[in-house]
């Protein structure tokens, strides 16, 4: 099978020594107050591979399919290597490269030979999908006895009370080696967003009509013009339906007189071309009609939402789970590589990782990551710290995580993103980093965007990244000029980690048609989400770095990250990683400060010795001040047989 993203240029190809699909068909079941017939796939692969290409070739862009060679794709098995051929290959490992075809009709000599990257190693997946429908036999329905109903609903166990049926895709891999550079990173990316978070084309259709509307009304803020709009299209709908009747009245004419003349050619070719006539205007009545509809109600919403009394969200009872996506993997390990594929960058070591995505009827969704344990290592050549990130806790199995992840996304707004709830919890952590590692991790995941010139920008102007949800025009220019810099360059503040972030230029399609200024909007709201709460608690850490130079360096710091909050904020996703950054820096300054200098804390029992000798002290200097005022400096001297300098002898 071969994966093409719609935004990235390559593909991925995937391959498997087995598969089976199996299909159950349960028996129907009441859930809640519904009866339902439930149907449950699963899928199961062995010998599993993913394999990419590196950069983009002429045998793409011509359109040509590339197939793998069939000893590629079937069960490995211990082949001995005595022939030439078999020493030069790569082996069955991950990061190898592989050689594909074009055509099977042609010897492999003949052909241009082109070779993909095996990007993850032979594994296997399962993958589990469960529907329910109200397509019932009706027959099968009568003999089904409905639920009894409990008297005391109210008073219900909420731990017995079940969630109903829901529409469930489950997706596991026990163990994966993966190996990618920044170009098939950005193409998984692509892939991930537009194909396993896929959207029915009717339904993404009529909300980006939806979408493109509620821009348009932002342009012309005008409500004179938005309801001359309405009334324009009120009257080409009546105008359709009074051809639509025109039209009908003559068919019917000409259908009468065929019955006295059914043979009569003209009135056979003229009673054709009305039928034509009226199945086109009764399409153009359908679009006008969804495009009238849509654009009341958001003109409604519109003029609600300026108002502040618009209610977004529907009351707590209404709202049920609508579809639940989860993906599991036992033990992972990724390299990240350069762009050649083959000189290591990074390595991520990953156990017991789930993510899980729950639709609401209200159009809201729950994101949730667990894991388990994970590590991170340098394999920069010359590396000081060869472990970069590793909790400060051993490994251990069970319910413990080393890292939670909790997002709650309401409906977008403006066609941003709304993030209600985000919220990061993670274990003490131990980080041992560089600043060559960390320039070269940014540079693979946000490729062509200078964090140097973002660390600056931080400081000068923090409205960059801060936003209180008023329209600010300068820093985000909603309508480009001539001079301004094209959209997607790599100094926009509007990059994060979307679709089409992580791309290089030389990897993004070019547009087929050209670009107005609704698109523009669209495609920057697209990579903007917008915050209203964002919580991370405070982490133990455990830093050593290496900077540029030796007097950046630290080296075991005992630090402790405070907790972080942000409030109705406009972000990327770089956007906010960097403010994390900046406002990480700011709480950690005091104290590196106090390590370096060694000022470290005193303990309870000192402290309390020092106050108490500080109190006596304090109350001795009073007592001796009032002596002086009352009966003289001299009352204040303990041996009066000395001399005083300035003084007669006592």
């Amino acid at each position: 099978m071969v994966l093409r993203g719609a935004e990235t240029e390559g593909c991925v190809i995937v391959s498997a020594a087995k598969a089976q699909l199996l299909q159950c068909q349960h028996h129907p079941a009441w859930y809640g107050d519904t009866l339902k017939q439930k149907t449950s796939w699963t899928c199961l692969l062995d010998g599993m591979q993913y394999f990419a290409t590196t950069e983009s070739s002429p045998t793409e862009q011509d359109g040509r399919q590339l197939w793998l060679e069939v000893k590629n794709i079937e069960e490995h098995r211990e082949r001995s290597l005595d022939s030439v051929q078999e020493l030069m290959e790569s082996g069955q490992a991950v990061g190898g490269m592989v050689t594909t075809t074009t055509d099977w009709n042609q010897p492999a000599e003949a052909q241009q030979a082109q070779q993909v990257q095996r990007i993850i190693s032979r594994c296997n997946c399962r993958m589990y999908y469960i529907s329910y429908s109200h397509d019932i036999d009706p027959e099968l329905a009568t003999q089904i006895k409905p639920p009894e109903v409990h008297e005391n609903q109210e008073k219900e166990d909420l731990l017995k009370k079940q969630e109903g049926a829901v529409d469930t895709f489950t997706l596991i891999h026990h163990e994966l080696e993966i190996s990618t550079n920044p170009a098939q990173y950005a193409m998984i990316l692509d892939i991930v967003n537009n194909l396993l978070l896929h959207v029915e084309p009717k339904r993404k259709e009529h909300s980006e009509k939806k979408q493109r509307v509620r821009f348009q009304l932002e342009i012309s803020s005008n409500p004179e013009e938005q309801r001359s709009s309405i009334l324009h299209l009120q009257e080409a709908v009546r105008q359709h339906v009074a051809q639509i009747r025109h039209l009908e009245k003559q068919m019917y004419s000409i259908m009468k007189s065929l019955q006295d003349d059914n043979k009569n050619e003209n009135l056979l070719d003229v009673n054709q071309k009305l039928q034509l006539q009226l199945n086109q205007e009764k399409a153009n009545l359908q679009l006008e009609s969804e495009e009238l509809n849509i654009l009341i109600r958001c003109f409604k919403d519109f003029q609600l939402q300026r108002a502040n009394k618009m209610e977004l969200r529907k009351q707590q009872e209404d709202v049920s789970v609508v579809r639940r996506t989860e993906f599991y993997f036992a033990q992972a390990r990724w390299r990240l590589t350069e762009e050649d594929g083959q000189l290591g960058i990074a390595e991520l070591e990953l156990q017991r990782f789930l993510y899980s995505k729950v639709n609401k009827s209200d159009d809201t969704a729950e994101h949730l990551l667990e894991l388990g344990w994970f590590t991170m290592n340098n394999l920069l050549p010359n590396a000081i710290y060869k472990v970069v990130l590793r909790p400060q806790s051993s490994c251990q199995s069970g319910r413990q995580l080393a890292l939670r992840l909790f997002s709650k996304v309401r409906p977008p707004v403006g066609g941003i993103s709304v993030k209600e709830h985000f919220e990061v919890n993670v274990v003490p952590l131990t980080i041992q980093l560089s600043h060559r590692f960390f320039h070269r991790m940014m540079g693979f995941f946000f490729p062509g965007r200078n964090v140097e010139d973002d660390e600056v920008g931080d400081e000068e102007d923090k409205s960059k990244l801060v936003t209180t949800g008023i329209p600010v025009v300068k820093p985000r220019q909603l309508i480009a000029t001539d001079d301004a810099v094209p959209l997607g360059s790599g100094k926009g503040v509007a990059q994060g980690l979307s679709r089409s972030s992580g791309v290089r230029r030389s990897f993004r399609k070019l547009p087929e048609h050209p670009v107005d200024d609704i698109d523009k909007m669209k495609e920057r709201a697209a990579m903007n989400n917008s915050f209203i709460y964002i919580k991370i608690p405070q982490v133990p850490l455990c830093v050593s770095y290496k900077g540029e130079k030796n007097s950046v360096d630290w080296g075991d710091l005992n630090l402790v990250l405070p907790c972080l909050e942000y409030h109705n904020n406009t972000w990327t996703w770089l956007d906010f990683a960097m403010a994390v950054k900046r406002d990480s820096r700011k709480a950690l300054v005091a104290q590196v400060i106090k390590e370096k200098l060694r000022l470290k804390p005193a303990t309870g029992s000192e402290v309390r010795g020092k106050l108490e000798t500080k109190c006596d002290l304090n109350m001795q200097q009073q007592e001796e001040e009032k002596a002086r005022l009352l009966i003289g400096l001299s009352v204040g001297d303990k041996n009066p047989g000395k001399k005083s300098i300035f003084g007669r002898r006592k």
